[in-house]
């Protein structure tokens, strides 16, 4: 028996050994492995996920052409132009009221619904069914599409406020308002400005599609970022580590691309006006924002590393990180643009006959060149497997990438010269057209309405662009059988956002083009979702403030363990401020740019 015992006693505790738990991981190391060695998920179920913003576009645009649902906002989108000192004077108690009011009425809560919590709904609750959320919303906006008519300017000016312009609804003043609009707008186009800044504000307009698509993007990176963290949002669509494609990864890709594209109106402008600024004033002057943005990135690099905040090394590096990317990309552009600038004219604005290399061939090659050095040249190992021993190996990652960042970049300023002006030929494909290309191409004759002729050209241009993208894309993919990296930013994966993007905006045109018929006739601000527009002006402070909020929602919460419900609790509560914050800025005409 006493044998026996000591044999047993000796199992247990050789079996105690073996079996004893491991050391519980903190809630860091635990939530690096949550967002760590990923795969990604399809191209076209990113595709179809991001469709809702289309469909929720869609419908707002339907809702408010047909039933004039959503009142105009008194606060002009010429205001956030003003100064925030002069702005912040009229905050008064009326105001205060009347913005509480503009945040609880029942537009706003239709409007937040559509353009907000439907794109959180597709990356959390319907990420497994998006076809059917877009059905959800497609299927009574098409219903009010098919029943009800398209209402004029003066239709809806008079629902937005009754005790104005009084309309009488016979049949007589309907037509003849419609000739009297008619006639007002021939006699616009026979009286066009000529001289130079009146005619640049005609050569470059506040497009509103271009505003829905920017405000649609920046609305879902911000959702992203947080939901990431819960267990609700797929790891399907989280960042992947080396080689696939993600939704997340997409988010970056687009972000860089629409600041490529906002950047090319001053290329515009300068080639409209042929007035090119010396090249160290052109310096300096972006310097200035370059450092404000690298300085947020030192912060962020600061907070991280003070207060233990979980971090993937392999996304950008030890150091590096996303806003160091974004801070360099316009310094590398200002020298870019003086070593090869984007085309040559006389002093009258006729172009001069010159070797000049389009931007978009210029992305294109950067992006080549690049993809052979990590093919060829072994780059790519040296990236996967060079030990972090200096400065320059210890972020790797964000110093490589950021050569395919800055090819999106030139890729999306390409795109933003025959997407921002209101007229423009074929040939700004290539290049920003000049003041007598402008002229030119406003004085040839159309059919029907010139405007209407315009946004169908462009449209067309959208969807060449995305066409052609898609082609080099599915070539690189299936033809040279390269893998995409968002980690790398190589050729697929800049192709690939190239693709996406020129696809996304020839459908915010296509929405805007076919539900209002003639958006030229309708102000701006009826053509954009004010919850979507509410996140524009201040772009980079609400992205900014987005990553804040990131991080104390980290801090405060275990989102590993959150429930379904109240990691959607608290995503809603996100976007809600996330949007006040934006409204609240907007209606008192507080800009801020970082």
């Amino acid at each position: 028996m006493d044998t026996s015992d000591a044999i047993l006693s000796s199992t247990t505790t050789i079996g105690s050994v073996h079996t004893a738990s491991p050391t519980p991981l903190s809630i860091k190391q635990r939530k690096e492995n949550f967002v760590s060695g990923l795969t990604g998920g399809s191209v076209s179920e990113i595709y179809i996920c991001t469709l809702i913003a289309i469909s929720s576009y869609l419908a707002w645009a339907v809702i408010q052409s047909r039933l004039g649902f959503f009142p105009v906002s008194n606060t002009s989108s010429s205001s956030s132009s003003s100064s925030s000192s002069s702005k912040t004077s009229k905050l008064s108690h009326q105001s205060i009221q009347k913005i509480i009011a503009l945040l609880l009425s029942i537009p706003t809560l239709v409007d937040v619904t559509l353009n907000w919590l439907t794109s959180l709904l597709s990356i959390t609750t319907y990420s497994g069914h998006p076809l059917l959320l877009n059905a959800a919303v497609l299927i009574p906006t098409l219903y009010i599409l098919a029943t009800r008519p398209r209402k004029s300017l003066a239709q809806l000016e008079q629902i937005s406020n009754p005790s104005i312009n009084k309309i009488n609804t016979s049949k007589d003043s309907k037509d003849t308002n419609k000739k009297d609009h008619q006639q007002q707008q021939q006699q616009q186009q026979q009286q066009q400005p000529t001289n130079t800044p009146s005619l640049l504000k005609t050569y470059l307009p506040h497009h509103s599609f271009l505003s829905v698509y920017r405000g649609q993007m920046m609305i879902l990176t911000c959702l992203a970022i947080i939901a990431v963290d819960f267990p609700i949002f797929p790891r399907r669509f989280a960042k992947v580590e080396t080689w696939g494609t993600s939704l997340m990864d997409l988010g970056v890709g687009s972000f860089v691309f629409s600041m490529g594209l906002v950047s090319s109106r001053a290329t515009l402008s300068s080639t409209f006006t042929n007035s090119v600024a010396p090249f160290f004033s052109t310096l300096i002057k972006t310097l200035r924002g370059v450092l404000t943005v690298l300085l947020l990135g030192l912060m962020r690099l600061y907070f991280v590393k003070s207060l233990d905040y979980q971090e993937h090394v392999t996304e950008y590096g030890i150091h590096w990180n996303f806003f160091m990317t974004l801070g360099f990309l316009p310094l590398f552009v200002t020298i870019i643009d003086s070593i090869a600038p984007p085309r040559k004219q006389s002093k009258d604005g006729t172009p001069i006959k010159s070797f000049t290399i389009p931007t978009v061939f210029l992305a294109l090659i950067i992006a080549i060149v690049y993809e052979y050095a990590l093919d060829k040249l072994g780059l790519v190992a040296w990236i996967i497997t060079a030990p972090r021993v200096n400065l320059l190996s210890q972020n790797k990652e964000g110093v490589c990438s950021f050569i395919g960042y800055f090819s999106i970049f030139l890729f999306g300023k390409a795109t933003g010269y025959y997407t921002l002006p209101s007229t423009v030929s074929y040939k700004a494909l290539l290049y920003p057209q000049t003041r007598s290309e402008f002229l030119a191409s406003k004085s040839t004759p159309a059919q029907g309405n010139p405007k209407t002729a315009a946004r169908v050209r462009r449209l067309y241009m959208l969807l060449i662009s995305s066409f052609a993208f898609h082609i080099a894309y599915f070539t690189a993919r299936k033809l040279l059988r390269l893998q995409v990296s968002r980690r790398f930013a190589n050729l697929p994966y800049v192709l690939w956002i190239g693709a996406y993007n020129t696809l996304n905006l020839a459908f915010f045109a296509a929405v805007e083009l076919a539900v209002f018929g003639n958006p030229d006739a309708y102000p701006y601000e009826m053509l954009v979702p004010a919850s979507v527009d509410s996140v524009n002006s201040s772009g980079l402070f609400i992205f900014l403030l987005a990553n804040v909020s990131t991080g104390l929602i980290n801090m405060s919460l275990n989102t590993l363990d959150a429930s379904p419900q109240v990691a959607l609790a608290v995503l809603s509560l996100y976007a809600l401020f996330l949007y006040t914050v934006g409204t609240v800025l907007k209606q008192l005409g507080i800009v801020i740019r970082l």
